[in-house]
């Protein structure tokens, strides 16, 4: 087995089984669904990088399509349309 699948399967290990299986086929289908389903492990890697430039940290999503977007009321009672599902997203340094 690859470095590569053995990192999937450990990351889903704790997940439901049932469900893995569903997002395992999913992620099979095509490429795009293949990343969609393995983002953690991009960003895993890119936790390694020694030498990133130093700027200000900003949200990259690696599971962004349009229903990730909505509008929602914020602490301080405004809204906003923005990013709204934040369980495949990660701060990273601005390049």
């Amino acid at each position: 087995m690859s470095f590569i699948s053995e990192r999937l399967i450990a990351f889903n290990k704790p997940l439901l089984p049932d469900m893995v299986q569903l997002k395992y086929r999913g992620m099979a289908e095509n490429a795009f669904r293949y990343f969609r389903g393995a983002c953690h492990q991009f960003y895993q890697d890119l936790e390694q990088v020694e030498d990133f430039p130093a700027s200000s940290n900003v949200w990259i999503c690696g599971d962004l399509y349009l229903e990730n977007y909505g509008s929602f009321k914020a602490d301080n009672k405004l809204v906003y349309f923005d990013l709204n599902n934040f369980d495949q997203a990660i701060l990273v340094p601005a390049l």
